[in-house]
């Protein structure tokens, strides 16, 4: 989904600072038709968790489809100017518990969260039977790649290479702060405190069980 800065006076919505390329809420892959919350204090969307592209398909029996994790949603000025900023809402007290892990750690359930810091590397979580999802930030750019995440062959377009691997360039310099939100067969990227989030739904034949950490990244669970 796009979105647009601007300014709107409750009839007329003005653009007032058009950009070359897109701005998208989410430079992943799965995450459509999203919604905000009226009558609340903040903006709280949520999306659908998967792309309708290969909705129908997807390797889930009756099961098809999720909601994004809620996401409290503001504007941030930048370098490039204003630009969206989205991170989870409600889950600080699942944060609280984090403690630091080393690469190659044992993921103990199919739900988890990962807080990143760094300054280049990967991410990559990771099953026996050599299925992974791996995600990749340096100085200038992040980079979700599910190539080799799990089943693929329930639709032409999944496979697709637009569909397989996304980048965008990073609005924040320097070290990378990054938190990963992981549900059975979901991934919620939220780097530089949510300029740029990613959305990604992964069909590994068995769970991860592991998580690698390559390059200078540290890592809390």
């Amino acid at each position: 989904t796009q979105y647009f800065v601007g300014d709107f006076d409750g009839d007329t919505f003005r653009c007032t600072q058009p950009t070359e390329e897109p701005l998208w809420i989410d430079f992943g892959f799965d995450n459509y038709a999203g919604i905000t919350y009226n009558n609340y204090d903040k903006p709280i969307f949520f999306g659908w968790g998967v792309n309708p592209k290969y909705a129908n398909d997807v390797p889930t029996g009756e099961y098809a489809g999720m909601m994004t994790i809620a996401r409290e949603m503001s504007l941030v000025k930048t370098e490039e100017g204003y630009r969206l900023r989205t991170v989870p809402f409600g889950i600080d007290a699942l944060r609280a518990g984090a403690y630091p892990i080393a690469s190659g750690a044992s993921l103990l359930t199919e739900s988890f969260g990962l807080k990143i810091k760094g300054n280049n590397g990967k991410v990559i979580l990771e099953n026996e039977v050599g299925q992974y999802v791996a995600i990749d930030v340096d100085e200038d750019s992040i980079c979700v790649d599910r190539t080799h995440a799990g089943e693929r062959n329930f639709s032409e377009d999944y496979c697709r290479e637009e569909f397989s691997v996304s980048k965008t360039a990073r609005l924040a310099k320097g070290d990378i702060n990054m938190e990963i939100l992981f549900d059975v067969s979901y991934l919620e990227v939220f780097a530089d405190g949510g300029l740029e989030v990613a959305s990604a739904a992964v069909y590994p034949d068995v769970p991860y069980r592991n998580v690698r950490l390559e390059g200078n990244l540290s890592a809390e669970m």
